[in-house]
Formats: C-alpha cells, sequence, structure tokens
C-alpha cells in the first residue's frame, strides 16, 4: 500500500510541474506576442528618398529627437513623431519633421534634395610667377 502512495504522488507532482512549466510557457508566448503586436501598431517606417544621387549613396540619416531606428534608408519610428536629420559629407544636412500624418514615403513624388557646400579653395603659389583675373580684368601683383 504504501509503494502505491508513493507512485501516486509522483505521478501528482509530474502532473504539477508540467501544468506548471506549459502556463510558463503560454505565459511568455503571450508577451512575446503582445510586444510583436504593439511594435506593428505604434512603430512607423518612413522610406527616404535622397537626390542627387552623390549625397544619397554617402548619406547618413540620423533621428534627433524621438524613438527609433534607421535601416536601408527607412526611418522606424516609435509613436510616429520624430525630427530626422539627413547628412553627407559634401552637401548641406537638412532637417525633417515627421509625425503620424506624414505619408510613408517622404514627399512621394519629389525626392529630398540636399544642396552642396560651397567650395573652399585654398592653395600657395609664388606670387611673381602668377597673373590673376578677376572679373574679366587683369590683376597684377
Amino acid at each position: 500500500m504504501a509503494f502505491e502512495h508513493t507512485i501516486d504522488s509522483q505521478i501528482k507532482k509530474a502532473k504539477t510541474r508540467r501544468k506548471s512549466l506549459v502556463l510558463v510557457g503560454v505565459t511568455i508566448f503571450i508577451a512575446f506576442l503582445s510586444v510583436y503586436l504593439s511594435v506593428l501598431f505604434l512603430v512607423k517606417g518612413f522610406n527616404v528618398s535622397i537626390s542627387p544621387i552623390d549625397a544619397q549613396q554617402e548619406a547618413s540619416i540620423s533621428i534627433n529627437k524621438g524613438l527609433g531606428i534607421i535601416r536601408n534608408q527607412t526611418a522606424y519610428v516609435l509613436f510616429g513623431e520624430a525630427e530626422l536629420q539627413i547628412e553627407a559629407t559634401t552637401f548641406k544636412s537638412k532637417v525633417i519633421q515627421v509625425n503620424a500624418q506624414t505619408p510613408s514615403n517622404l514627399l512621394p513624388l519629389k525626392l529630398i534634395e540636399l544642396l552642396p557646400k560651397p567650395a573652399v579653395l585654398r592653395f600657395t603659389t609664388d606670387v611673381e610667377s602668377v597673373h590673376w583675373k578677376q572679373e574679366n580684368t587683369w590683376q597684377c601683383p
């Protein structure tokens, strides 16, 4: 009789352990599913199209205000409000405000155009051997 009692208690413990493991697994699954669904509903992606092509190849996009990440010229913004900064080395940077009403592809018929930075020329030369022409008149040193 004592032998049956120990087997029954071991079976009960195994059933209780299995139920608790299933409950923990279902809870973890529901938690991951709720996080995934909240990301789908709370995150909005904005495609950023940049021109000219030189700027597009070397452009970097960053988020100044708001929460989000940047992947492949697409800004994924949490809660749909952010300030994006687009930069390229030889072009002036541009700041764009995006919110929930902004279309997913920013300015769908128009690219975000970065303007070139003004050029700075620096050079040295021998002053006696150079003749300068400025506004169609020769300037001699």
